[in-house]
């Protein structure tokens, strides 16, 4: 494999490689993808949230 840089901190080697060239389509799908995940992660931490609330207002009765 063939990087882009190579740096040494102490005993440390970092190699950095850049990402291969892509389509705009192929942005847009990765974009997609994020956004997709991002989403994913909202709705179910506000599915927790509401859980919590009803709980809590379980344990207040």
């Amino acid at each position: 494999m063939k990087y882009d840089k190579t740096l040494k901190l102490g005993k440390t080697i970092i190699h950095i490689v850049n990402p291969p060239q892509m389509t705009p389509e192929e942005i847009e799908q990765v974009l997609k993808d994020y956004h997709a995940a991002g989403w994913a992660i909202i709705d179910e931490l506000a599915e927790n949230e509401d859980q919590l609330v009803n709980k809590e207002e379980f344990l207040e009765v």
